[in-house]
């Protein structure tokens, strides 16, 4: 089909590639799309760097592997994560969410601004068009956009990975920002067909409308298009509820050879 080659979990992206640009995943229900983004976030902590999760559907803590959740209820705090982790905020409205989500932000961005020579972390955030929709501007946009702007940079380096189950709900200057971008197959309304035309043309809209099955994924990568597989993530572990005083007193991590990037991801999967 169209030239699809089955790609592994160690080749969907170049690591120096990820720390330069946000990753984008869309496509409709069932596309592959938080399978895929779990794939990604386990392999980034596995190397070694912080991933945080913020979860408004509560899929999260069922089929991924990072360590750790913490749940928020209406009215009762929540304990912040120290460790990678997923923030579920399924049992709140959207409203609540968000703005959760704004002080959290604001609270980690002052947190990395004062401190020197971090290492780059990651923010995974499900169904992102609750954040990130018809943006007019930026200073109304919130702590998502500014994170999702210019995390990046020194000393707060942060990298973004959005999620949505539609090109068209997110906001143009987001997508813009993202120069690794995985579509799955989209949704039959006009809206979302248009906006996927208007960035790849016909033919590829053609193809997201038609041809591809969940886990099949149009990627932009280094500014080049192409049609990829990837095998759906099992997790072997599930995440624990957080109880920080036991995450604090977790074993120090052995020093290890170094090894190259591609060799750490072969001993992962």
């Amino acid at each position: 089909m169209y030239g699809v080659f089955k790609m592994e979990f160690e080749n969907l992206f170049d690591l120096s590639e990820a720390f330069k640009t946000n990753i984008l995943i869309s496509g409709a229900n069932a596309s592959g799309k938080t399978r895929l983004s779990c794939a990604i976030a386990s392999m980034l902590h596995r190397l070694g760097y912080k991933v945080l999760v913020f979860d408004v559907s509560g899929i999260w803590k069922s089929v991924s592997d990072l360590p750790y959740y913490t749940k928020y209820y209406h009215g009762i705090g929540i304990s912040k994560l120290i460790t990678s982790g997923i923030y579920d905020l399924s049992t709140l409205k959207l409203k609540e969410a968000r703005a959760y989500v704004e002080a959290l932000l604001n609270n980690l961005w002052n947190q990395r601004i004062n401190q020197v020579d971090n290492r780059p972390m990651f923010l995974v955030f499900e169904e992102a068009e609750t954040y990130l929709r018809n943006i007019r501007s930026i200073e109304k946009s919130g702590e998502v956009y500014r994170m999702v702007h210019v995390g990046r940079n020194k000393p707060i380096r942060v990298r973004s990975i959005l999620i949505s189950t539609d090109l068209a709900q997110i906001d143009c200057s987001i997508i813009r920002l993202c120069g690794i971008r995985f579509h799955g197959f989209l949704h039959i309304e006009e809206n979302s067909k248009r906006k996927f035309k208007s960035y790849y043309g016909k033919d590829y809209q053609y193809i997201a409308s038609n041809d591809l099955e969940s886990g099949d994924f149009i990627r932009l990568h280094k500014r080049k298009l192409d049609i990829v597989t990837v095998p759906l993530f099992q997790p072997k572990t599930t995440p624990q509820l957080y109880i920080q005083h036991y995450a604090e007193r977790q074993q120090p991590q052995v020093r290890q050879p170094k090894q190259t990037i591609i060799e750490k991801l072969r001993a992962i999967f």
